[in-house]
């Protein structure tokens, strides 16, 4: 295998998702909100058309020529006074803000840089999309005011918005250039042809394989900076210093910055630091890093050169890491003395953190490929090893991350090698600690000088540590939560208890949030060492309500909250549901009572029922040119779903999926599918073989659909969800053959089909565009909307167990995140009204009663209200049928086949409804939703004036 070119691979900086919106915690930001105008509507101004002086193919086609790196992005000169280009507007409560956006063409990502950032006391600045937001920016976060920048956004169009103080003090914003990304890899989270950019073998640094090196994960960065005219990515730590004073010295390899000459210092100031980049544990199924953060600016400290030295760069940010970033300073090692066992932490293609791992002495080489060669021995060359989660090697974009000895001390940094998946026991070339320390003359100052300034460069080793072990911690979801709900005269209420996790910073400033959807603030915030919390469940017109868990740090020189590890959790919120199929049979003197069990549906969707006005965001009848991408085979459009969050799910259906359609004519051919536990991914998965009718389902579609058509497709087989890994379902489209009259477009001025994966909508009302609530963007080429922007894509839900036959309801609660269905306990069975028997057993299906009569089934739930009457049949010698006695709004009668009149009374004797029946046929229904709760009297009165009289319930 040919040795690894030095390069930076590229990565986005990816989203974790927030309890209001998605969001990234970036260069000393300190949370919040945009504020929305109050008439809520889109920019008034058109977005400020960015002139892109290259094509992006040709940027692709030659990113790899570069020896440095393998570029992510292109510099944007975009010389722009926010002021002159911005629109102004006053939000809801009275604040004046301005807003610009820019849109560049073909653009994967935007990243902004500013000349000057000079932010007044009390104001606010915020970066957002459709789908993340980057800030608030304040006075604390560039207090200078000069040079400054942000992380990369995903898409072609970037919304930039100054919130003004009282009185509004003069702001200097003044754009320098942008970062045009032009590659996908890095962006595979926010993609569902890819969960993440990493190849399968690497291992999470959350697995036990990474149990000796918890601390020094901590210090492990990933960088993405700007070389010369271009973008890209690297691995870096966080290293200590012998007057342990926490100066934030970050080492990295030179080639991240240059091969033989250091970069120009104002380059440096445009690196972004990420910390944290991590899943929560060592499984796949969840999709976010929940403590990730974020800063800018660098300054070079020491630089030596891949050509003949050891490839070692050392950085000082330019701003203090705050103690709540939870950083650790990584010890080192800078002896010649070399151990057996090693680990690697690093981020491979762009990925969130994974660990290697060593078991084999490293022997001591010279780096060497076709362009270039380091010092001689200055370089260790190590093999990873299989373990037990898969086979840790090293990949583009893990340049520059530590090797860490026994003892948990940095002892190299990477260069190269030729370690992949297919070649996993290949090299891997890491810079010695040894050699950086005082073997070459540095550019700047010496590695041992700066960081043992208390001995002038004599230290052999020192241990790391952190500047406050109170955020030493991984701030993980809300663990072991159990869900108990209660009703009790009329009221509906839910209590959440859960554990506390083994370590958790007690530290004040921690709380924990909750929010309730449909607010705009948190419905509690509980002191972090609270173990439970209690609700009232209301109706909703939904029939869900879903709950947000999110602990929040709130430092002392800000007032707004820094969000991190949110868990998910919604609920039924209407009556539960009534059984199936309840039959009335008369033999011998008896009636035997049959019925089905009860099976509850949900449609797990963004969009209401009666939502009907969708656009198609690529249409271009406008007029307005459209540009081009390159076709590719297949298209996915869908959601996905943490693992963590679907526990509850284990052994429910999928029964359907559903979506709107394109043009009619032109486009035909449709798939639905449903996938667990893996990536989209048809290069890769499919032809390993890791497909089986467990994880994956699709069933084809053709036909002559109407435009903007909302289908709902029933699956064969119903789709059994094994719970706890990741969820993606939805519907693709194969480009060959409904895409062969025309080049694919992609979605205008960077509006792509929004996936949102069911992040509660906790945004205000009038806050449904610019910026909507998702998290899922994919660039379909004809991508559907609902008119307050979100995805037109959904699947039903439901407990029926794989014997049951059953078909959609028309009406079933819908919302964007799978409920918990109430957990059915047994049967209550009434006669004429009354109750003659409670059935303790959920399975059974029948009953024999010794009368006939008019019978009502009802079932009984844990902690939820009784579910809907069951059907109730007459069997007696009377012609008319009134059933369900026990209903919510809706009441059928059988048997009338001339004109009739219902009166019904109230227990009072006051006539409460008058109906006239002049529909004849075998089932007639009336609605009386109108009424109150309680108990009333039925009469029916035919035309030849015989009464039948019937008693009710009304729930």
């Amino acid at each position: 295998m040919p040795m690894k070119r030095l390069l930076l691979l590229p990565l986005l900086m990816l989203c974790i998702a927030l309890p209001k919106h998605t969001f990234l915690s970036a260069q000393l930001s300190f949370g919040g909100d945009p504020k929305v105008a109050t008439y809520g509507l889109r920019n008034a101004k058109a977005p400020f058309q960015l002139t892109v002086p290259f094509n992006k193919e040709d940027l692709l086609a030659t990113a790899s020529w570069n020896d440095g790196m393998m570029k992510v992005g292109e510099v944007l000169p975009a010389k722009i006074n926010f002021f002159d280009q911005a629109e102004s507007f006053f939000s809801h409560d009275g604040t004046l803000c301005y807003k610009l956006t820019l849109t560049a063409r073909d653009a994967q990502g935007l990243s902004v840089a500013f000349s000057r950032f000079q932010i007044p006391e009390g104001g606010r600045f915020y970066i957002y999309t459709a789908e993340q937001h980057l800030g608030a920016f304040t006075k604390t976060s560039n207090p200078d005011g000069n040079f400054f920048a942000t992380a990369p956004l995903r898409g072609n169009e970037i919304t930039l918005q100054y919130e003004a103080p009282q009185g509004n003090p003069p702001a200097t914003i003044e754009i320098d250039h942008l970062g045009y990304l032009f590659r996908l890899e890095g962006l595979a989270l926010r993609d569902l042809s890819k969960e993440g950019s990493s190849t399968l073998c690497e291992v999470n640094v959350n697995c036990p394989e990474g149990d000796l090196t918890r601390q020094q994960q901590d210090a492990v960065v990933q960088i993405y900076g700007k070389v010369g005219k271009s973008y890209g990515y690297c691995t870096g730590t966080v290293v200590n210093n012998t007057a342990e004073d926490f100066t934030p010295y970050i080492l990295t390899a030179a080639h991240c910055g240059g091969i033989t000459n250091p970069l120009p210092a104002e380059d440096y100031k445009a690196w972004i630091f990420t910390f944290h980049y991590e899943k929560p544990n060592c499984q796949n199924n969840y999709q976010h890093a929940d403590k990730m953060l974020t800063l800018s600016g660098c300054e070079m400290i020491s630089f030596l050169a891949t050509d003949g030295k050891s490839d070692g760069l050392l950085l000082k940010l330019t701003s203090a890491i705050p103690k709540y970033y939870g950083v650790y300073y990584a010890g080192w090692d800078r002896s010649e003395t070399i151990g057996t066992k090693h680990i690697g932490l690093h981020h491979p293609n762009g990925d969130m953190m994974k660990v290697s791992t060593s078991s084999e002495k490293p022997i001591i080489a010279t780096y060497a490929d076709r362009q270039h060669k380091g010092g001689k021995e200055a370089f260790l060359n190590v093999k990873y090893q299989k373990t037990d989660n898969g086979h840790g090697v090293t990949e583009g974009g893990s340049s520059g991350s530590p090797l860490f000895n026994e003892e948990g001390l940095l002892v190299a940094t990477l260069t190269g090698g030729a370690s992949s998946c297919s070649n996993a026991e290949g090299s891997n070339y890491y810079g010695r600690m040894a050699y950086h320390w005082d073997k070459y003359e540095a550019v700047g100052k010496s590695v041992a000088s700066t960081l043992d300034p208390q001995g002038g460069g004599v230290a052999t080793k020192l241990h790391g540590k952190y500047q406050s072990t109170a955020f030493a911690v991984l701030i993980q979801p809300l663990q072991n939560v159990q869900v108990k709900t209660s009703y009790n005269e009329n009221l509906q209420s839910v209590t959440f208890s859960w554990k506390l996790a083994e370590r958790l910073p007690m530290e004040e400033g921690w709380k924990l949030y909750i929010w309730k959807e449909g607010a705009t603030e948190p419905s509690a915030i509980l002191p972090i060492s609270k173990t439970q919390w209690q609700d009232t469940l209301e109706e909703t017109v939904s029939g869900t309500t879903l709950y947000t868990f999110r602990y929040g740090y709130t430092p002392s020189n800000q007032a707004t909250p820094i969000y991190f590890a949110p868990r998910r959790i919604a609920l039924l919120s209407q009556q539960p549901s009534g059984v199936r199929e309840f039959k009335t049979v008369e033999a011998q003197g008896k009636t035997k009572l049959t019925w089905k069990k009860p099976i509850h549906f949900q449609r797990v969707t963004n969009i209401a029922p009666e939502e009907s006005s969708f656009k198609r965001l690529n249409d271009y009848r406008d007029g307005s040119e459209p540009y081009f991408v390159k076709p590719i085979k297949t298209l996915f459009a869908g959601s996905l779903f943490n693992g963590l969050e679907l526990q509850h799910l284990v052994g429910k259906k999928i029964a359907a999926v559903g979506f709107v359609t394109a043009r009619g004519s032109l486009i035909h051919h449709y798939s639905v599918f449903v996938r667990e536990g893996i990536a989209i991914d048809d290069k890769e998965n499919y032809a390993q073989g890791k497909d089986t009718p467990e994880t994956y389902f699709e069933q084809s579609l053709v036909g002559a659909y109407n435009e903007l058509e909302k289908r709902e497709v029933l699956l064969d087989t119903p789709f059994t969800i094994k719970g706890n890994d990741l969820l993606v379902v939805g519907v693709k489209t194969n480009t060959e053959t409904d895409f062969k009259s025309r080049a694919l477009v992609v979605a205008e001025r960077g509006l792509s089909c929004a996936l949102k994966n069911g992040v509660a909508n906790h945004i205000p009302t009038e806050a449904k565009l610019p910026y909507v609530n998702t998290n899922r963007w994919f660039p379909l080429s004809e991508c559907f909307m609902g008119q307050d922007g979100l995805s037109a894509t959904s699947f039903v839900l439901c407990d029926a167990s794989s014997e049951d036959r059953f078909v959609l309801p028309d009406k079933m609660p819908y919302g964007p995140f799978p409920v918990l269905f109430p957990q059915l306990r047994g049967y209550k069975i009434l006669k004429d009204g009354k109750e003659i028997a409670t059935l303790e057993d959920p399975s059974a299906e029948e009953y024999t009663v010794p009368q006939s009569g008019n019978y009502t089934i009802i079932p009984l739930y844990e902690g939820y209200r009784d579910g809907a009457s069951g059907v109730e049949r007459v069997a007696s010698s009377s012609k008319y049928v009134v059933y369900p006695t026990h209903f919510n709004d809706e009441l059928n009668i059988e048997g009338v086949n001339s004109s009739a009149e219902i009166t019904i009374y109230g227990m009072d004797g006051k006539l409460v409804k008058r109906v006239s029946l002049v529909q004849r046929g075998e089932k007639q229904t009336i609605n009386l939703g109108s009424l109150s709760r309680g108990e009333f009297i039925l009469v029916l009165r035919d035309a030849q004036g015989v009464d039948y009289v019937q008693h009710i319930f009304k729930y």
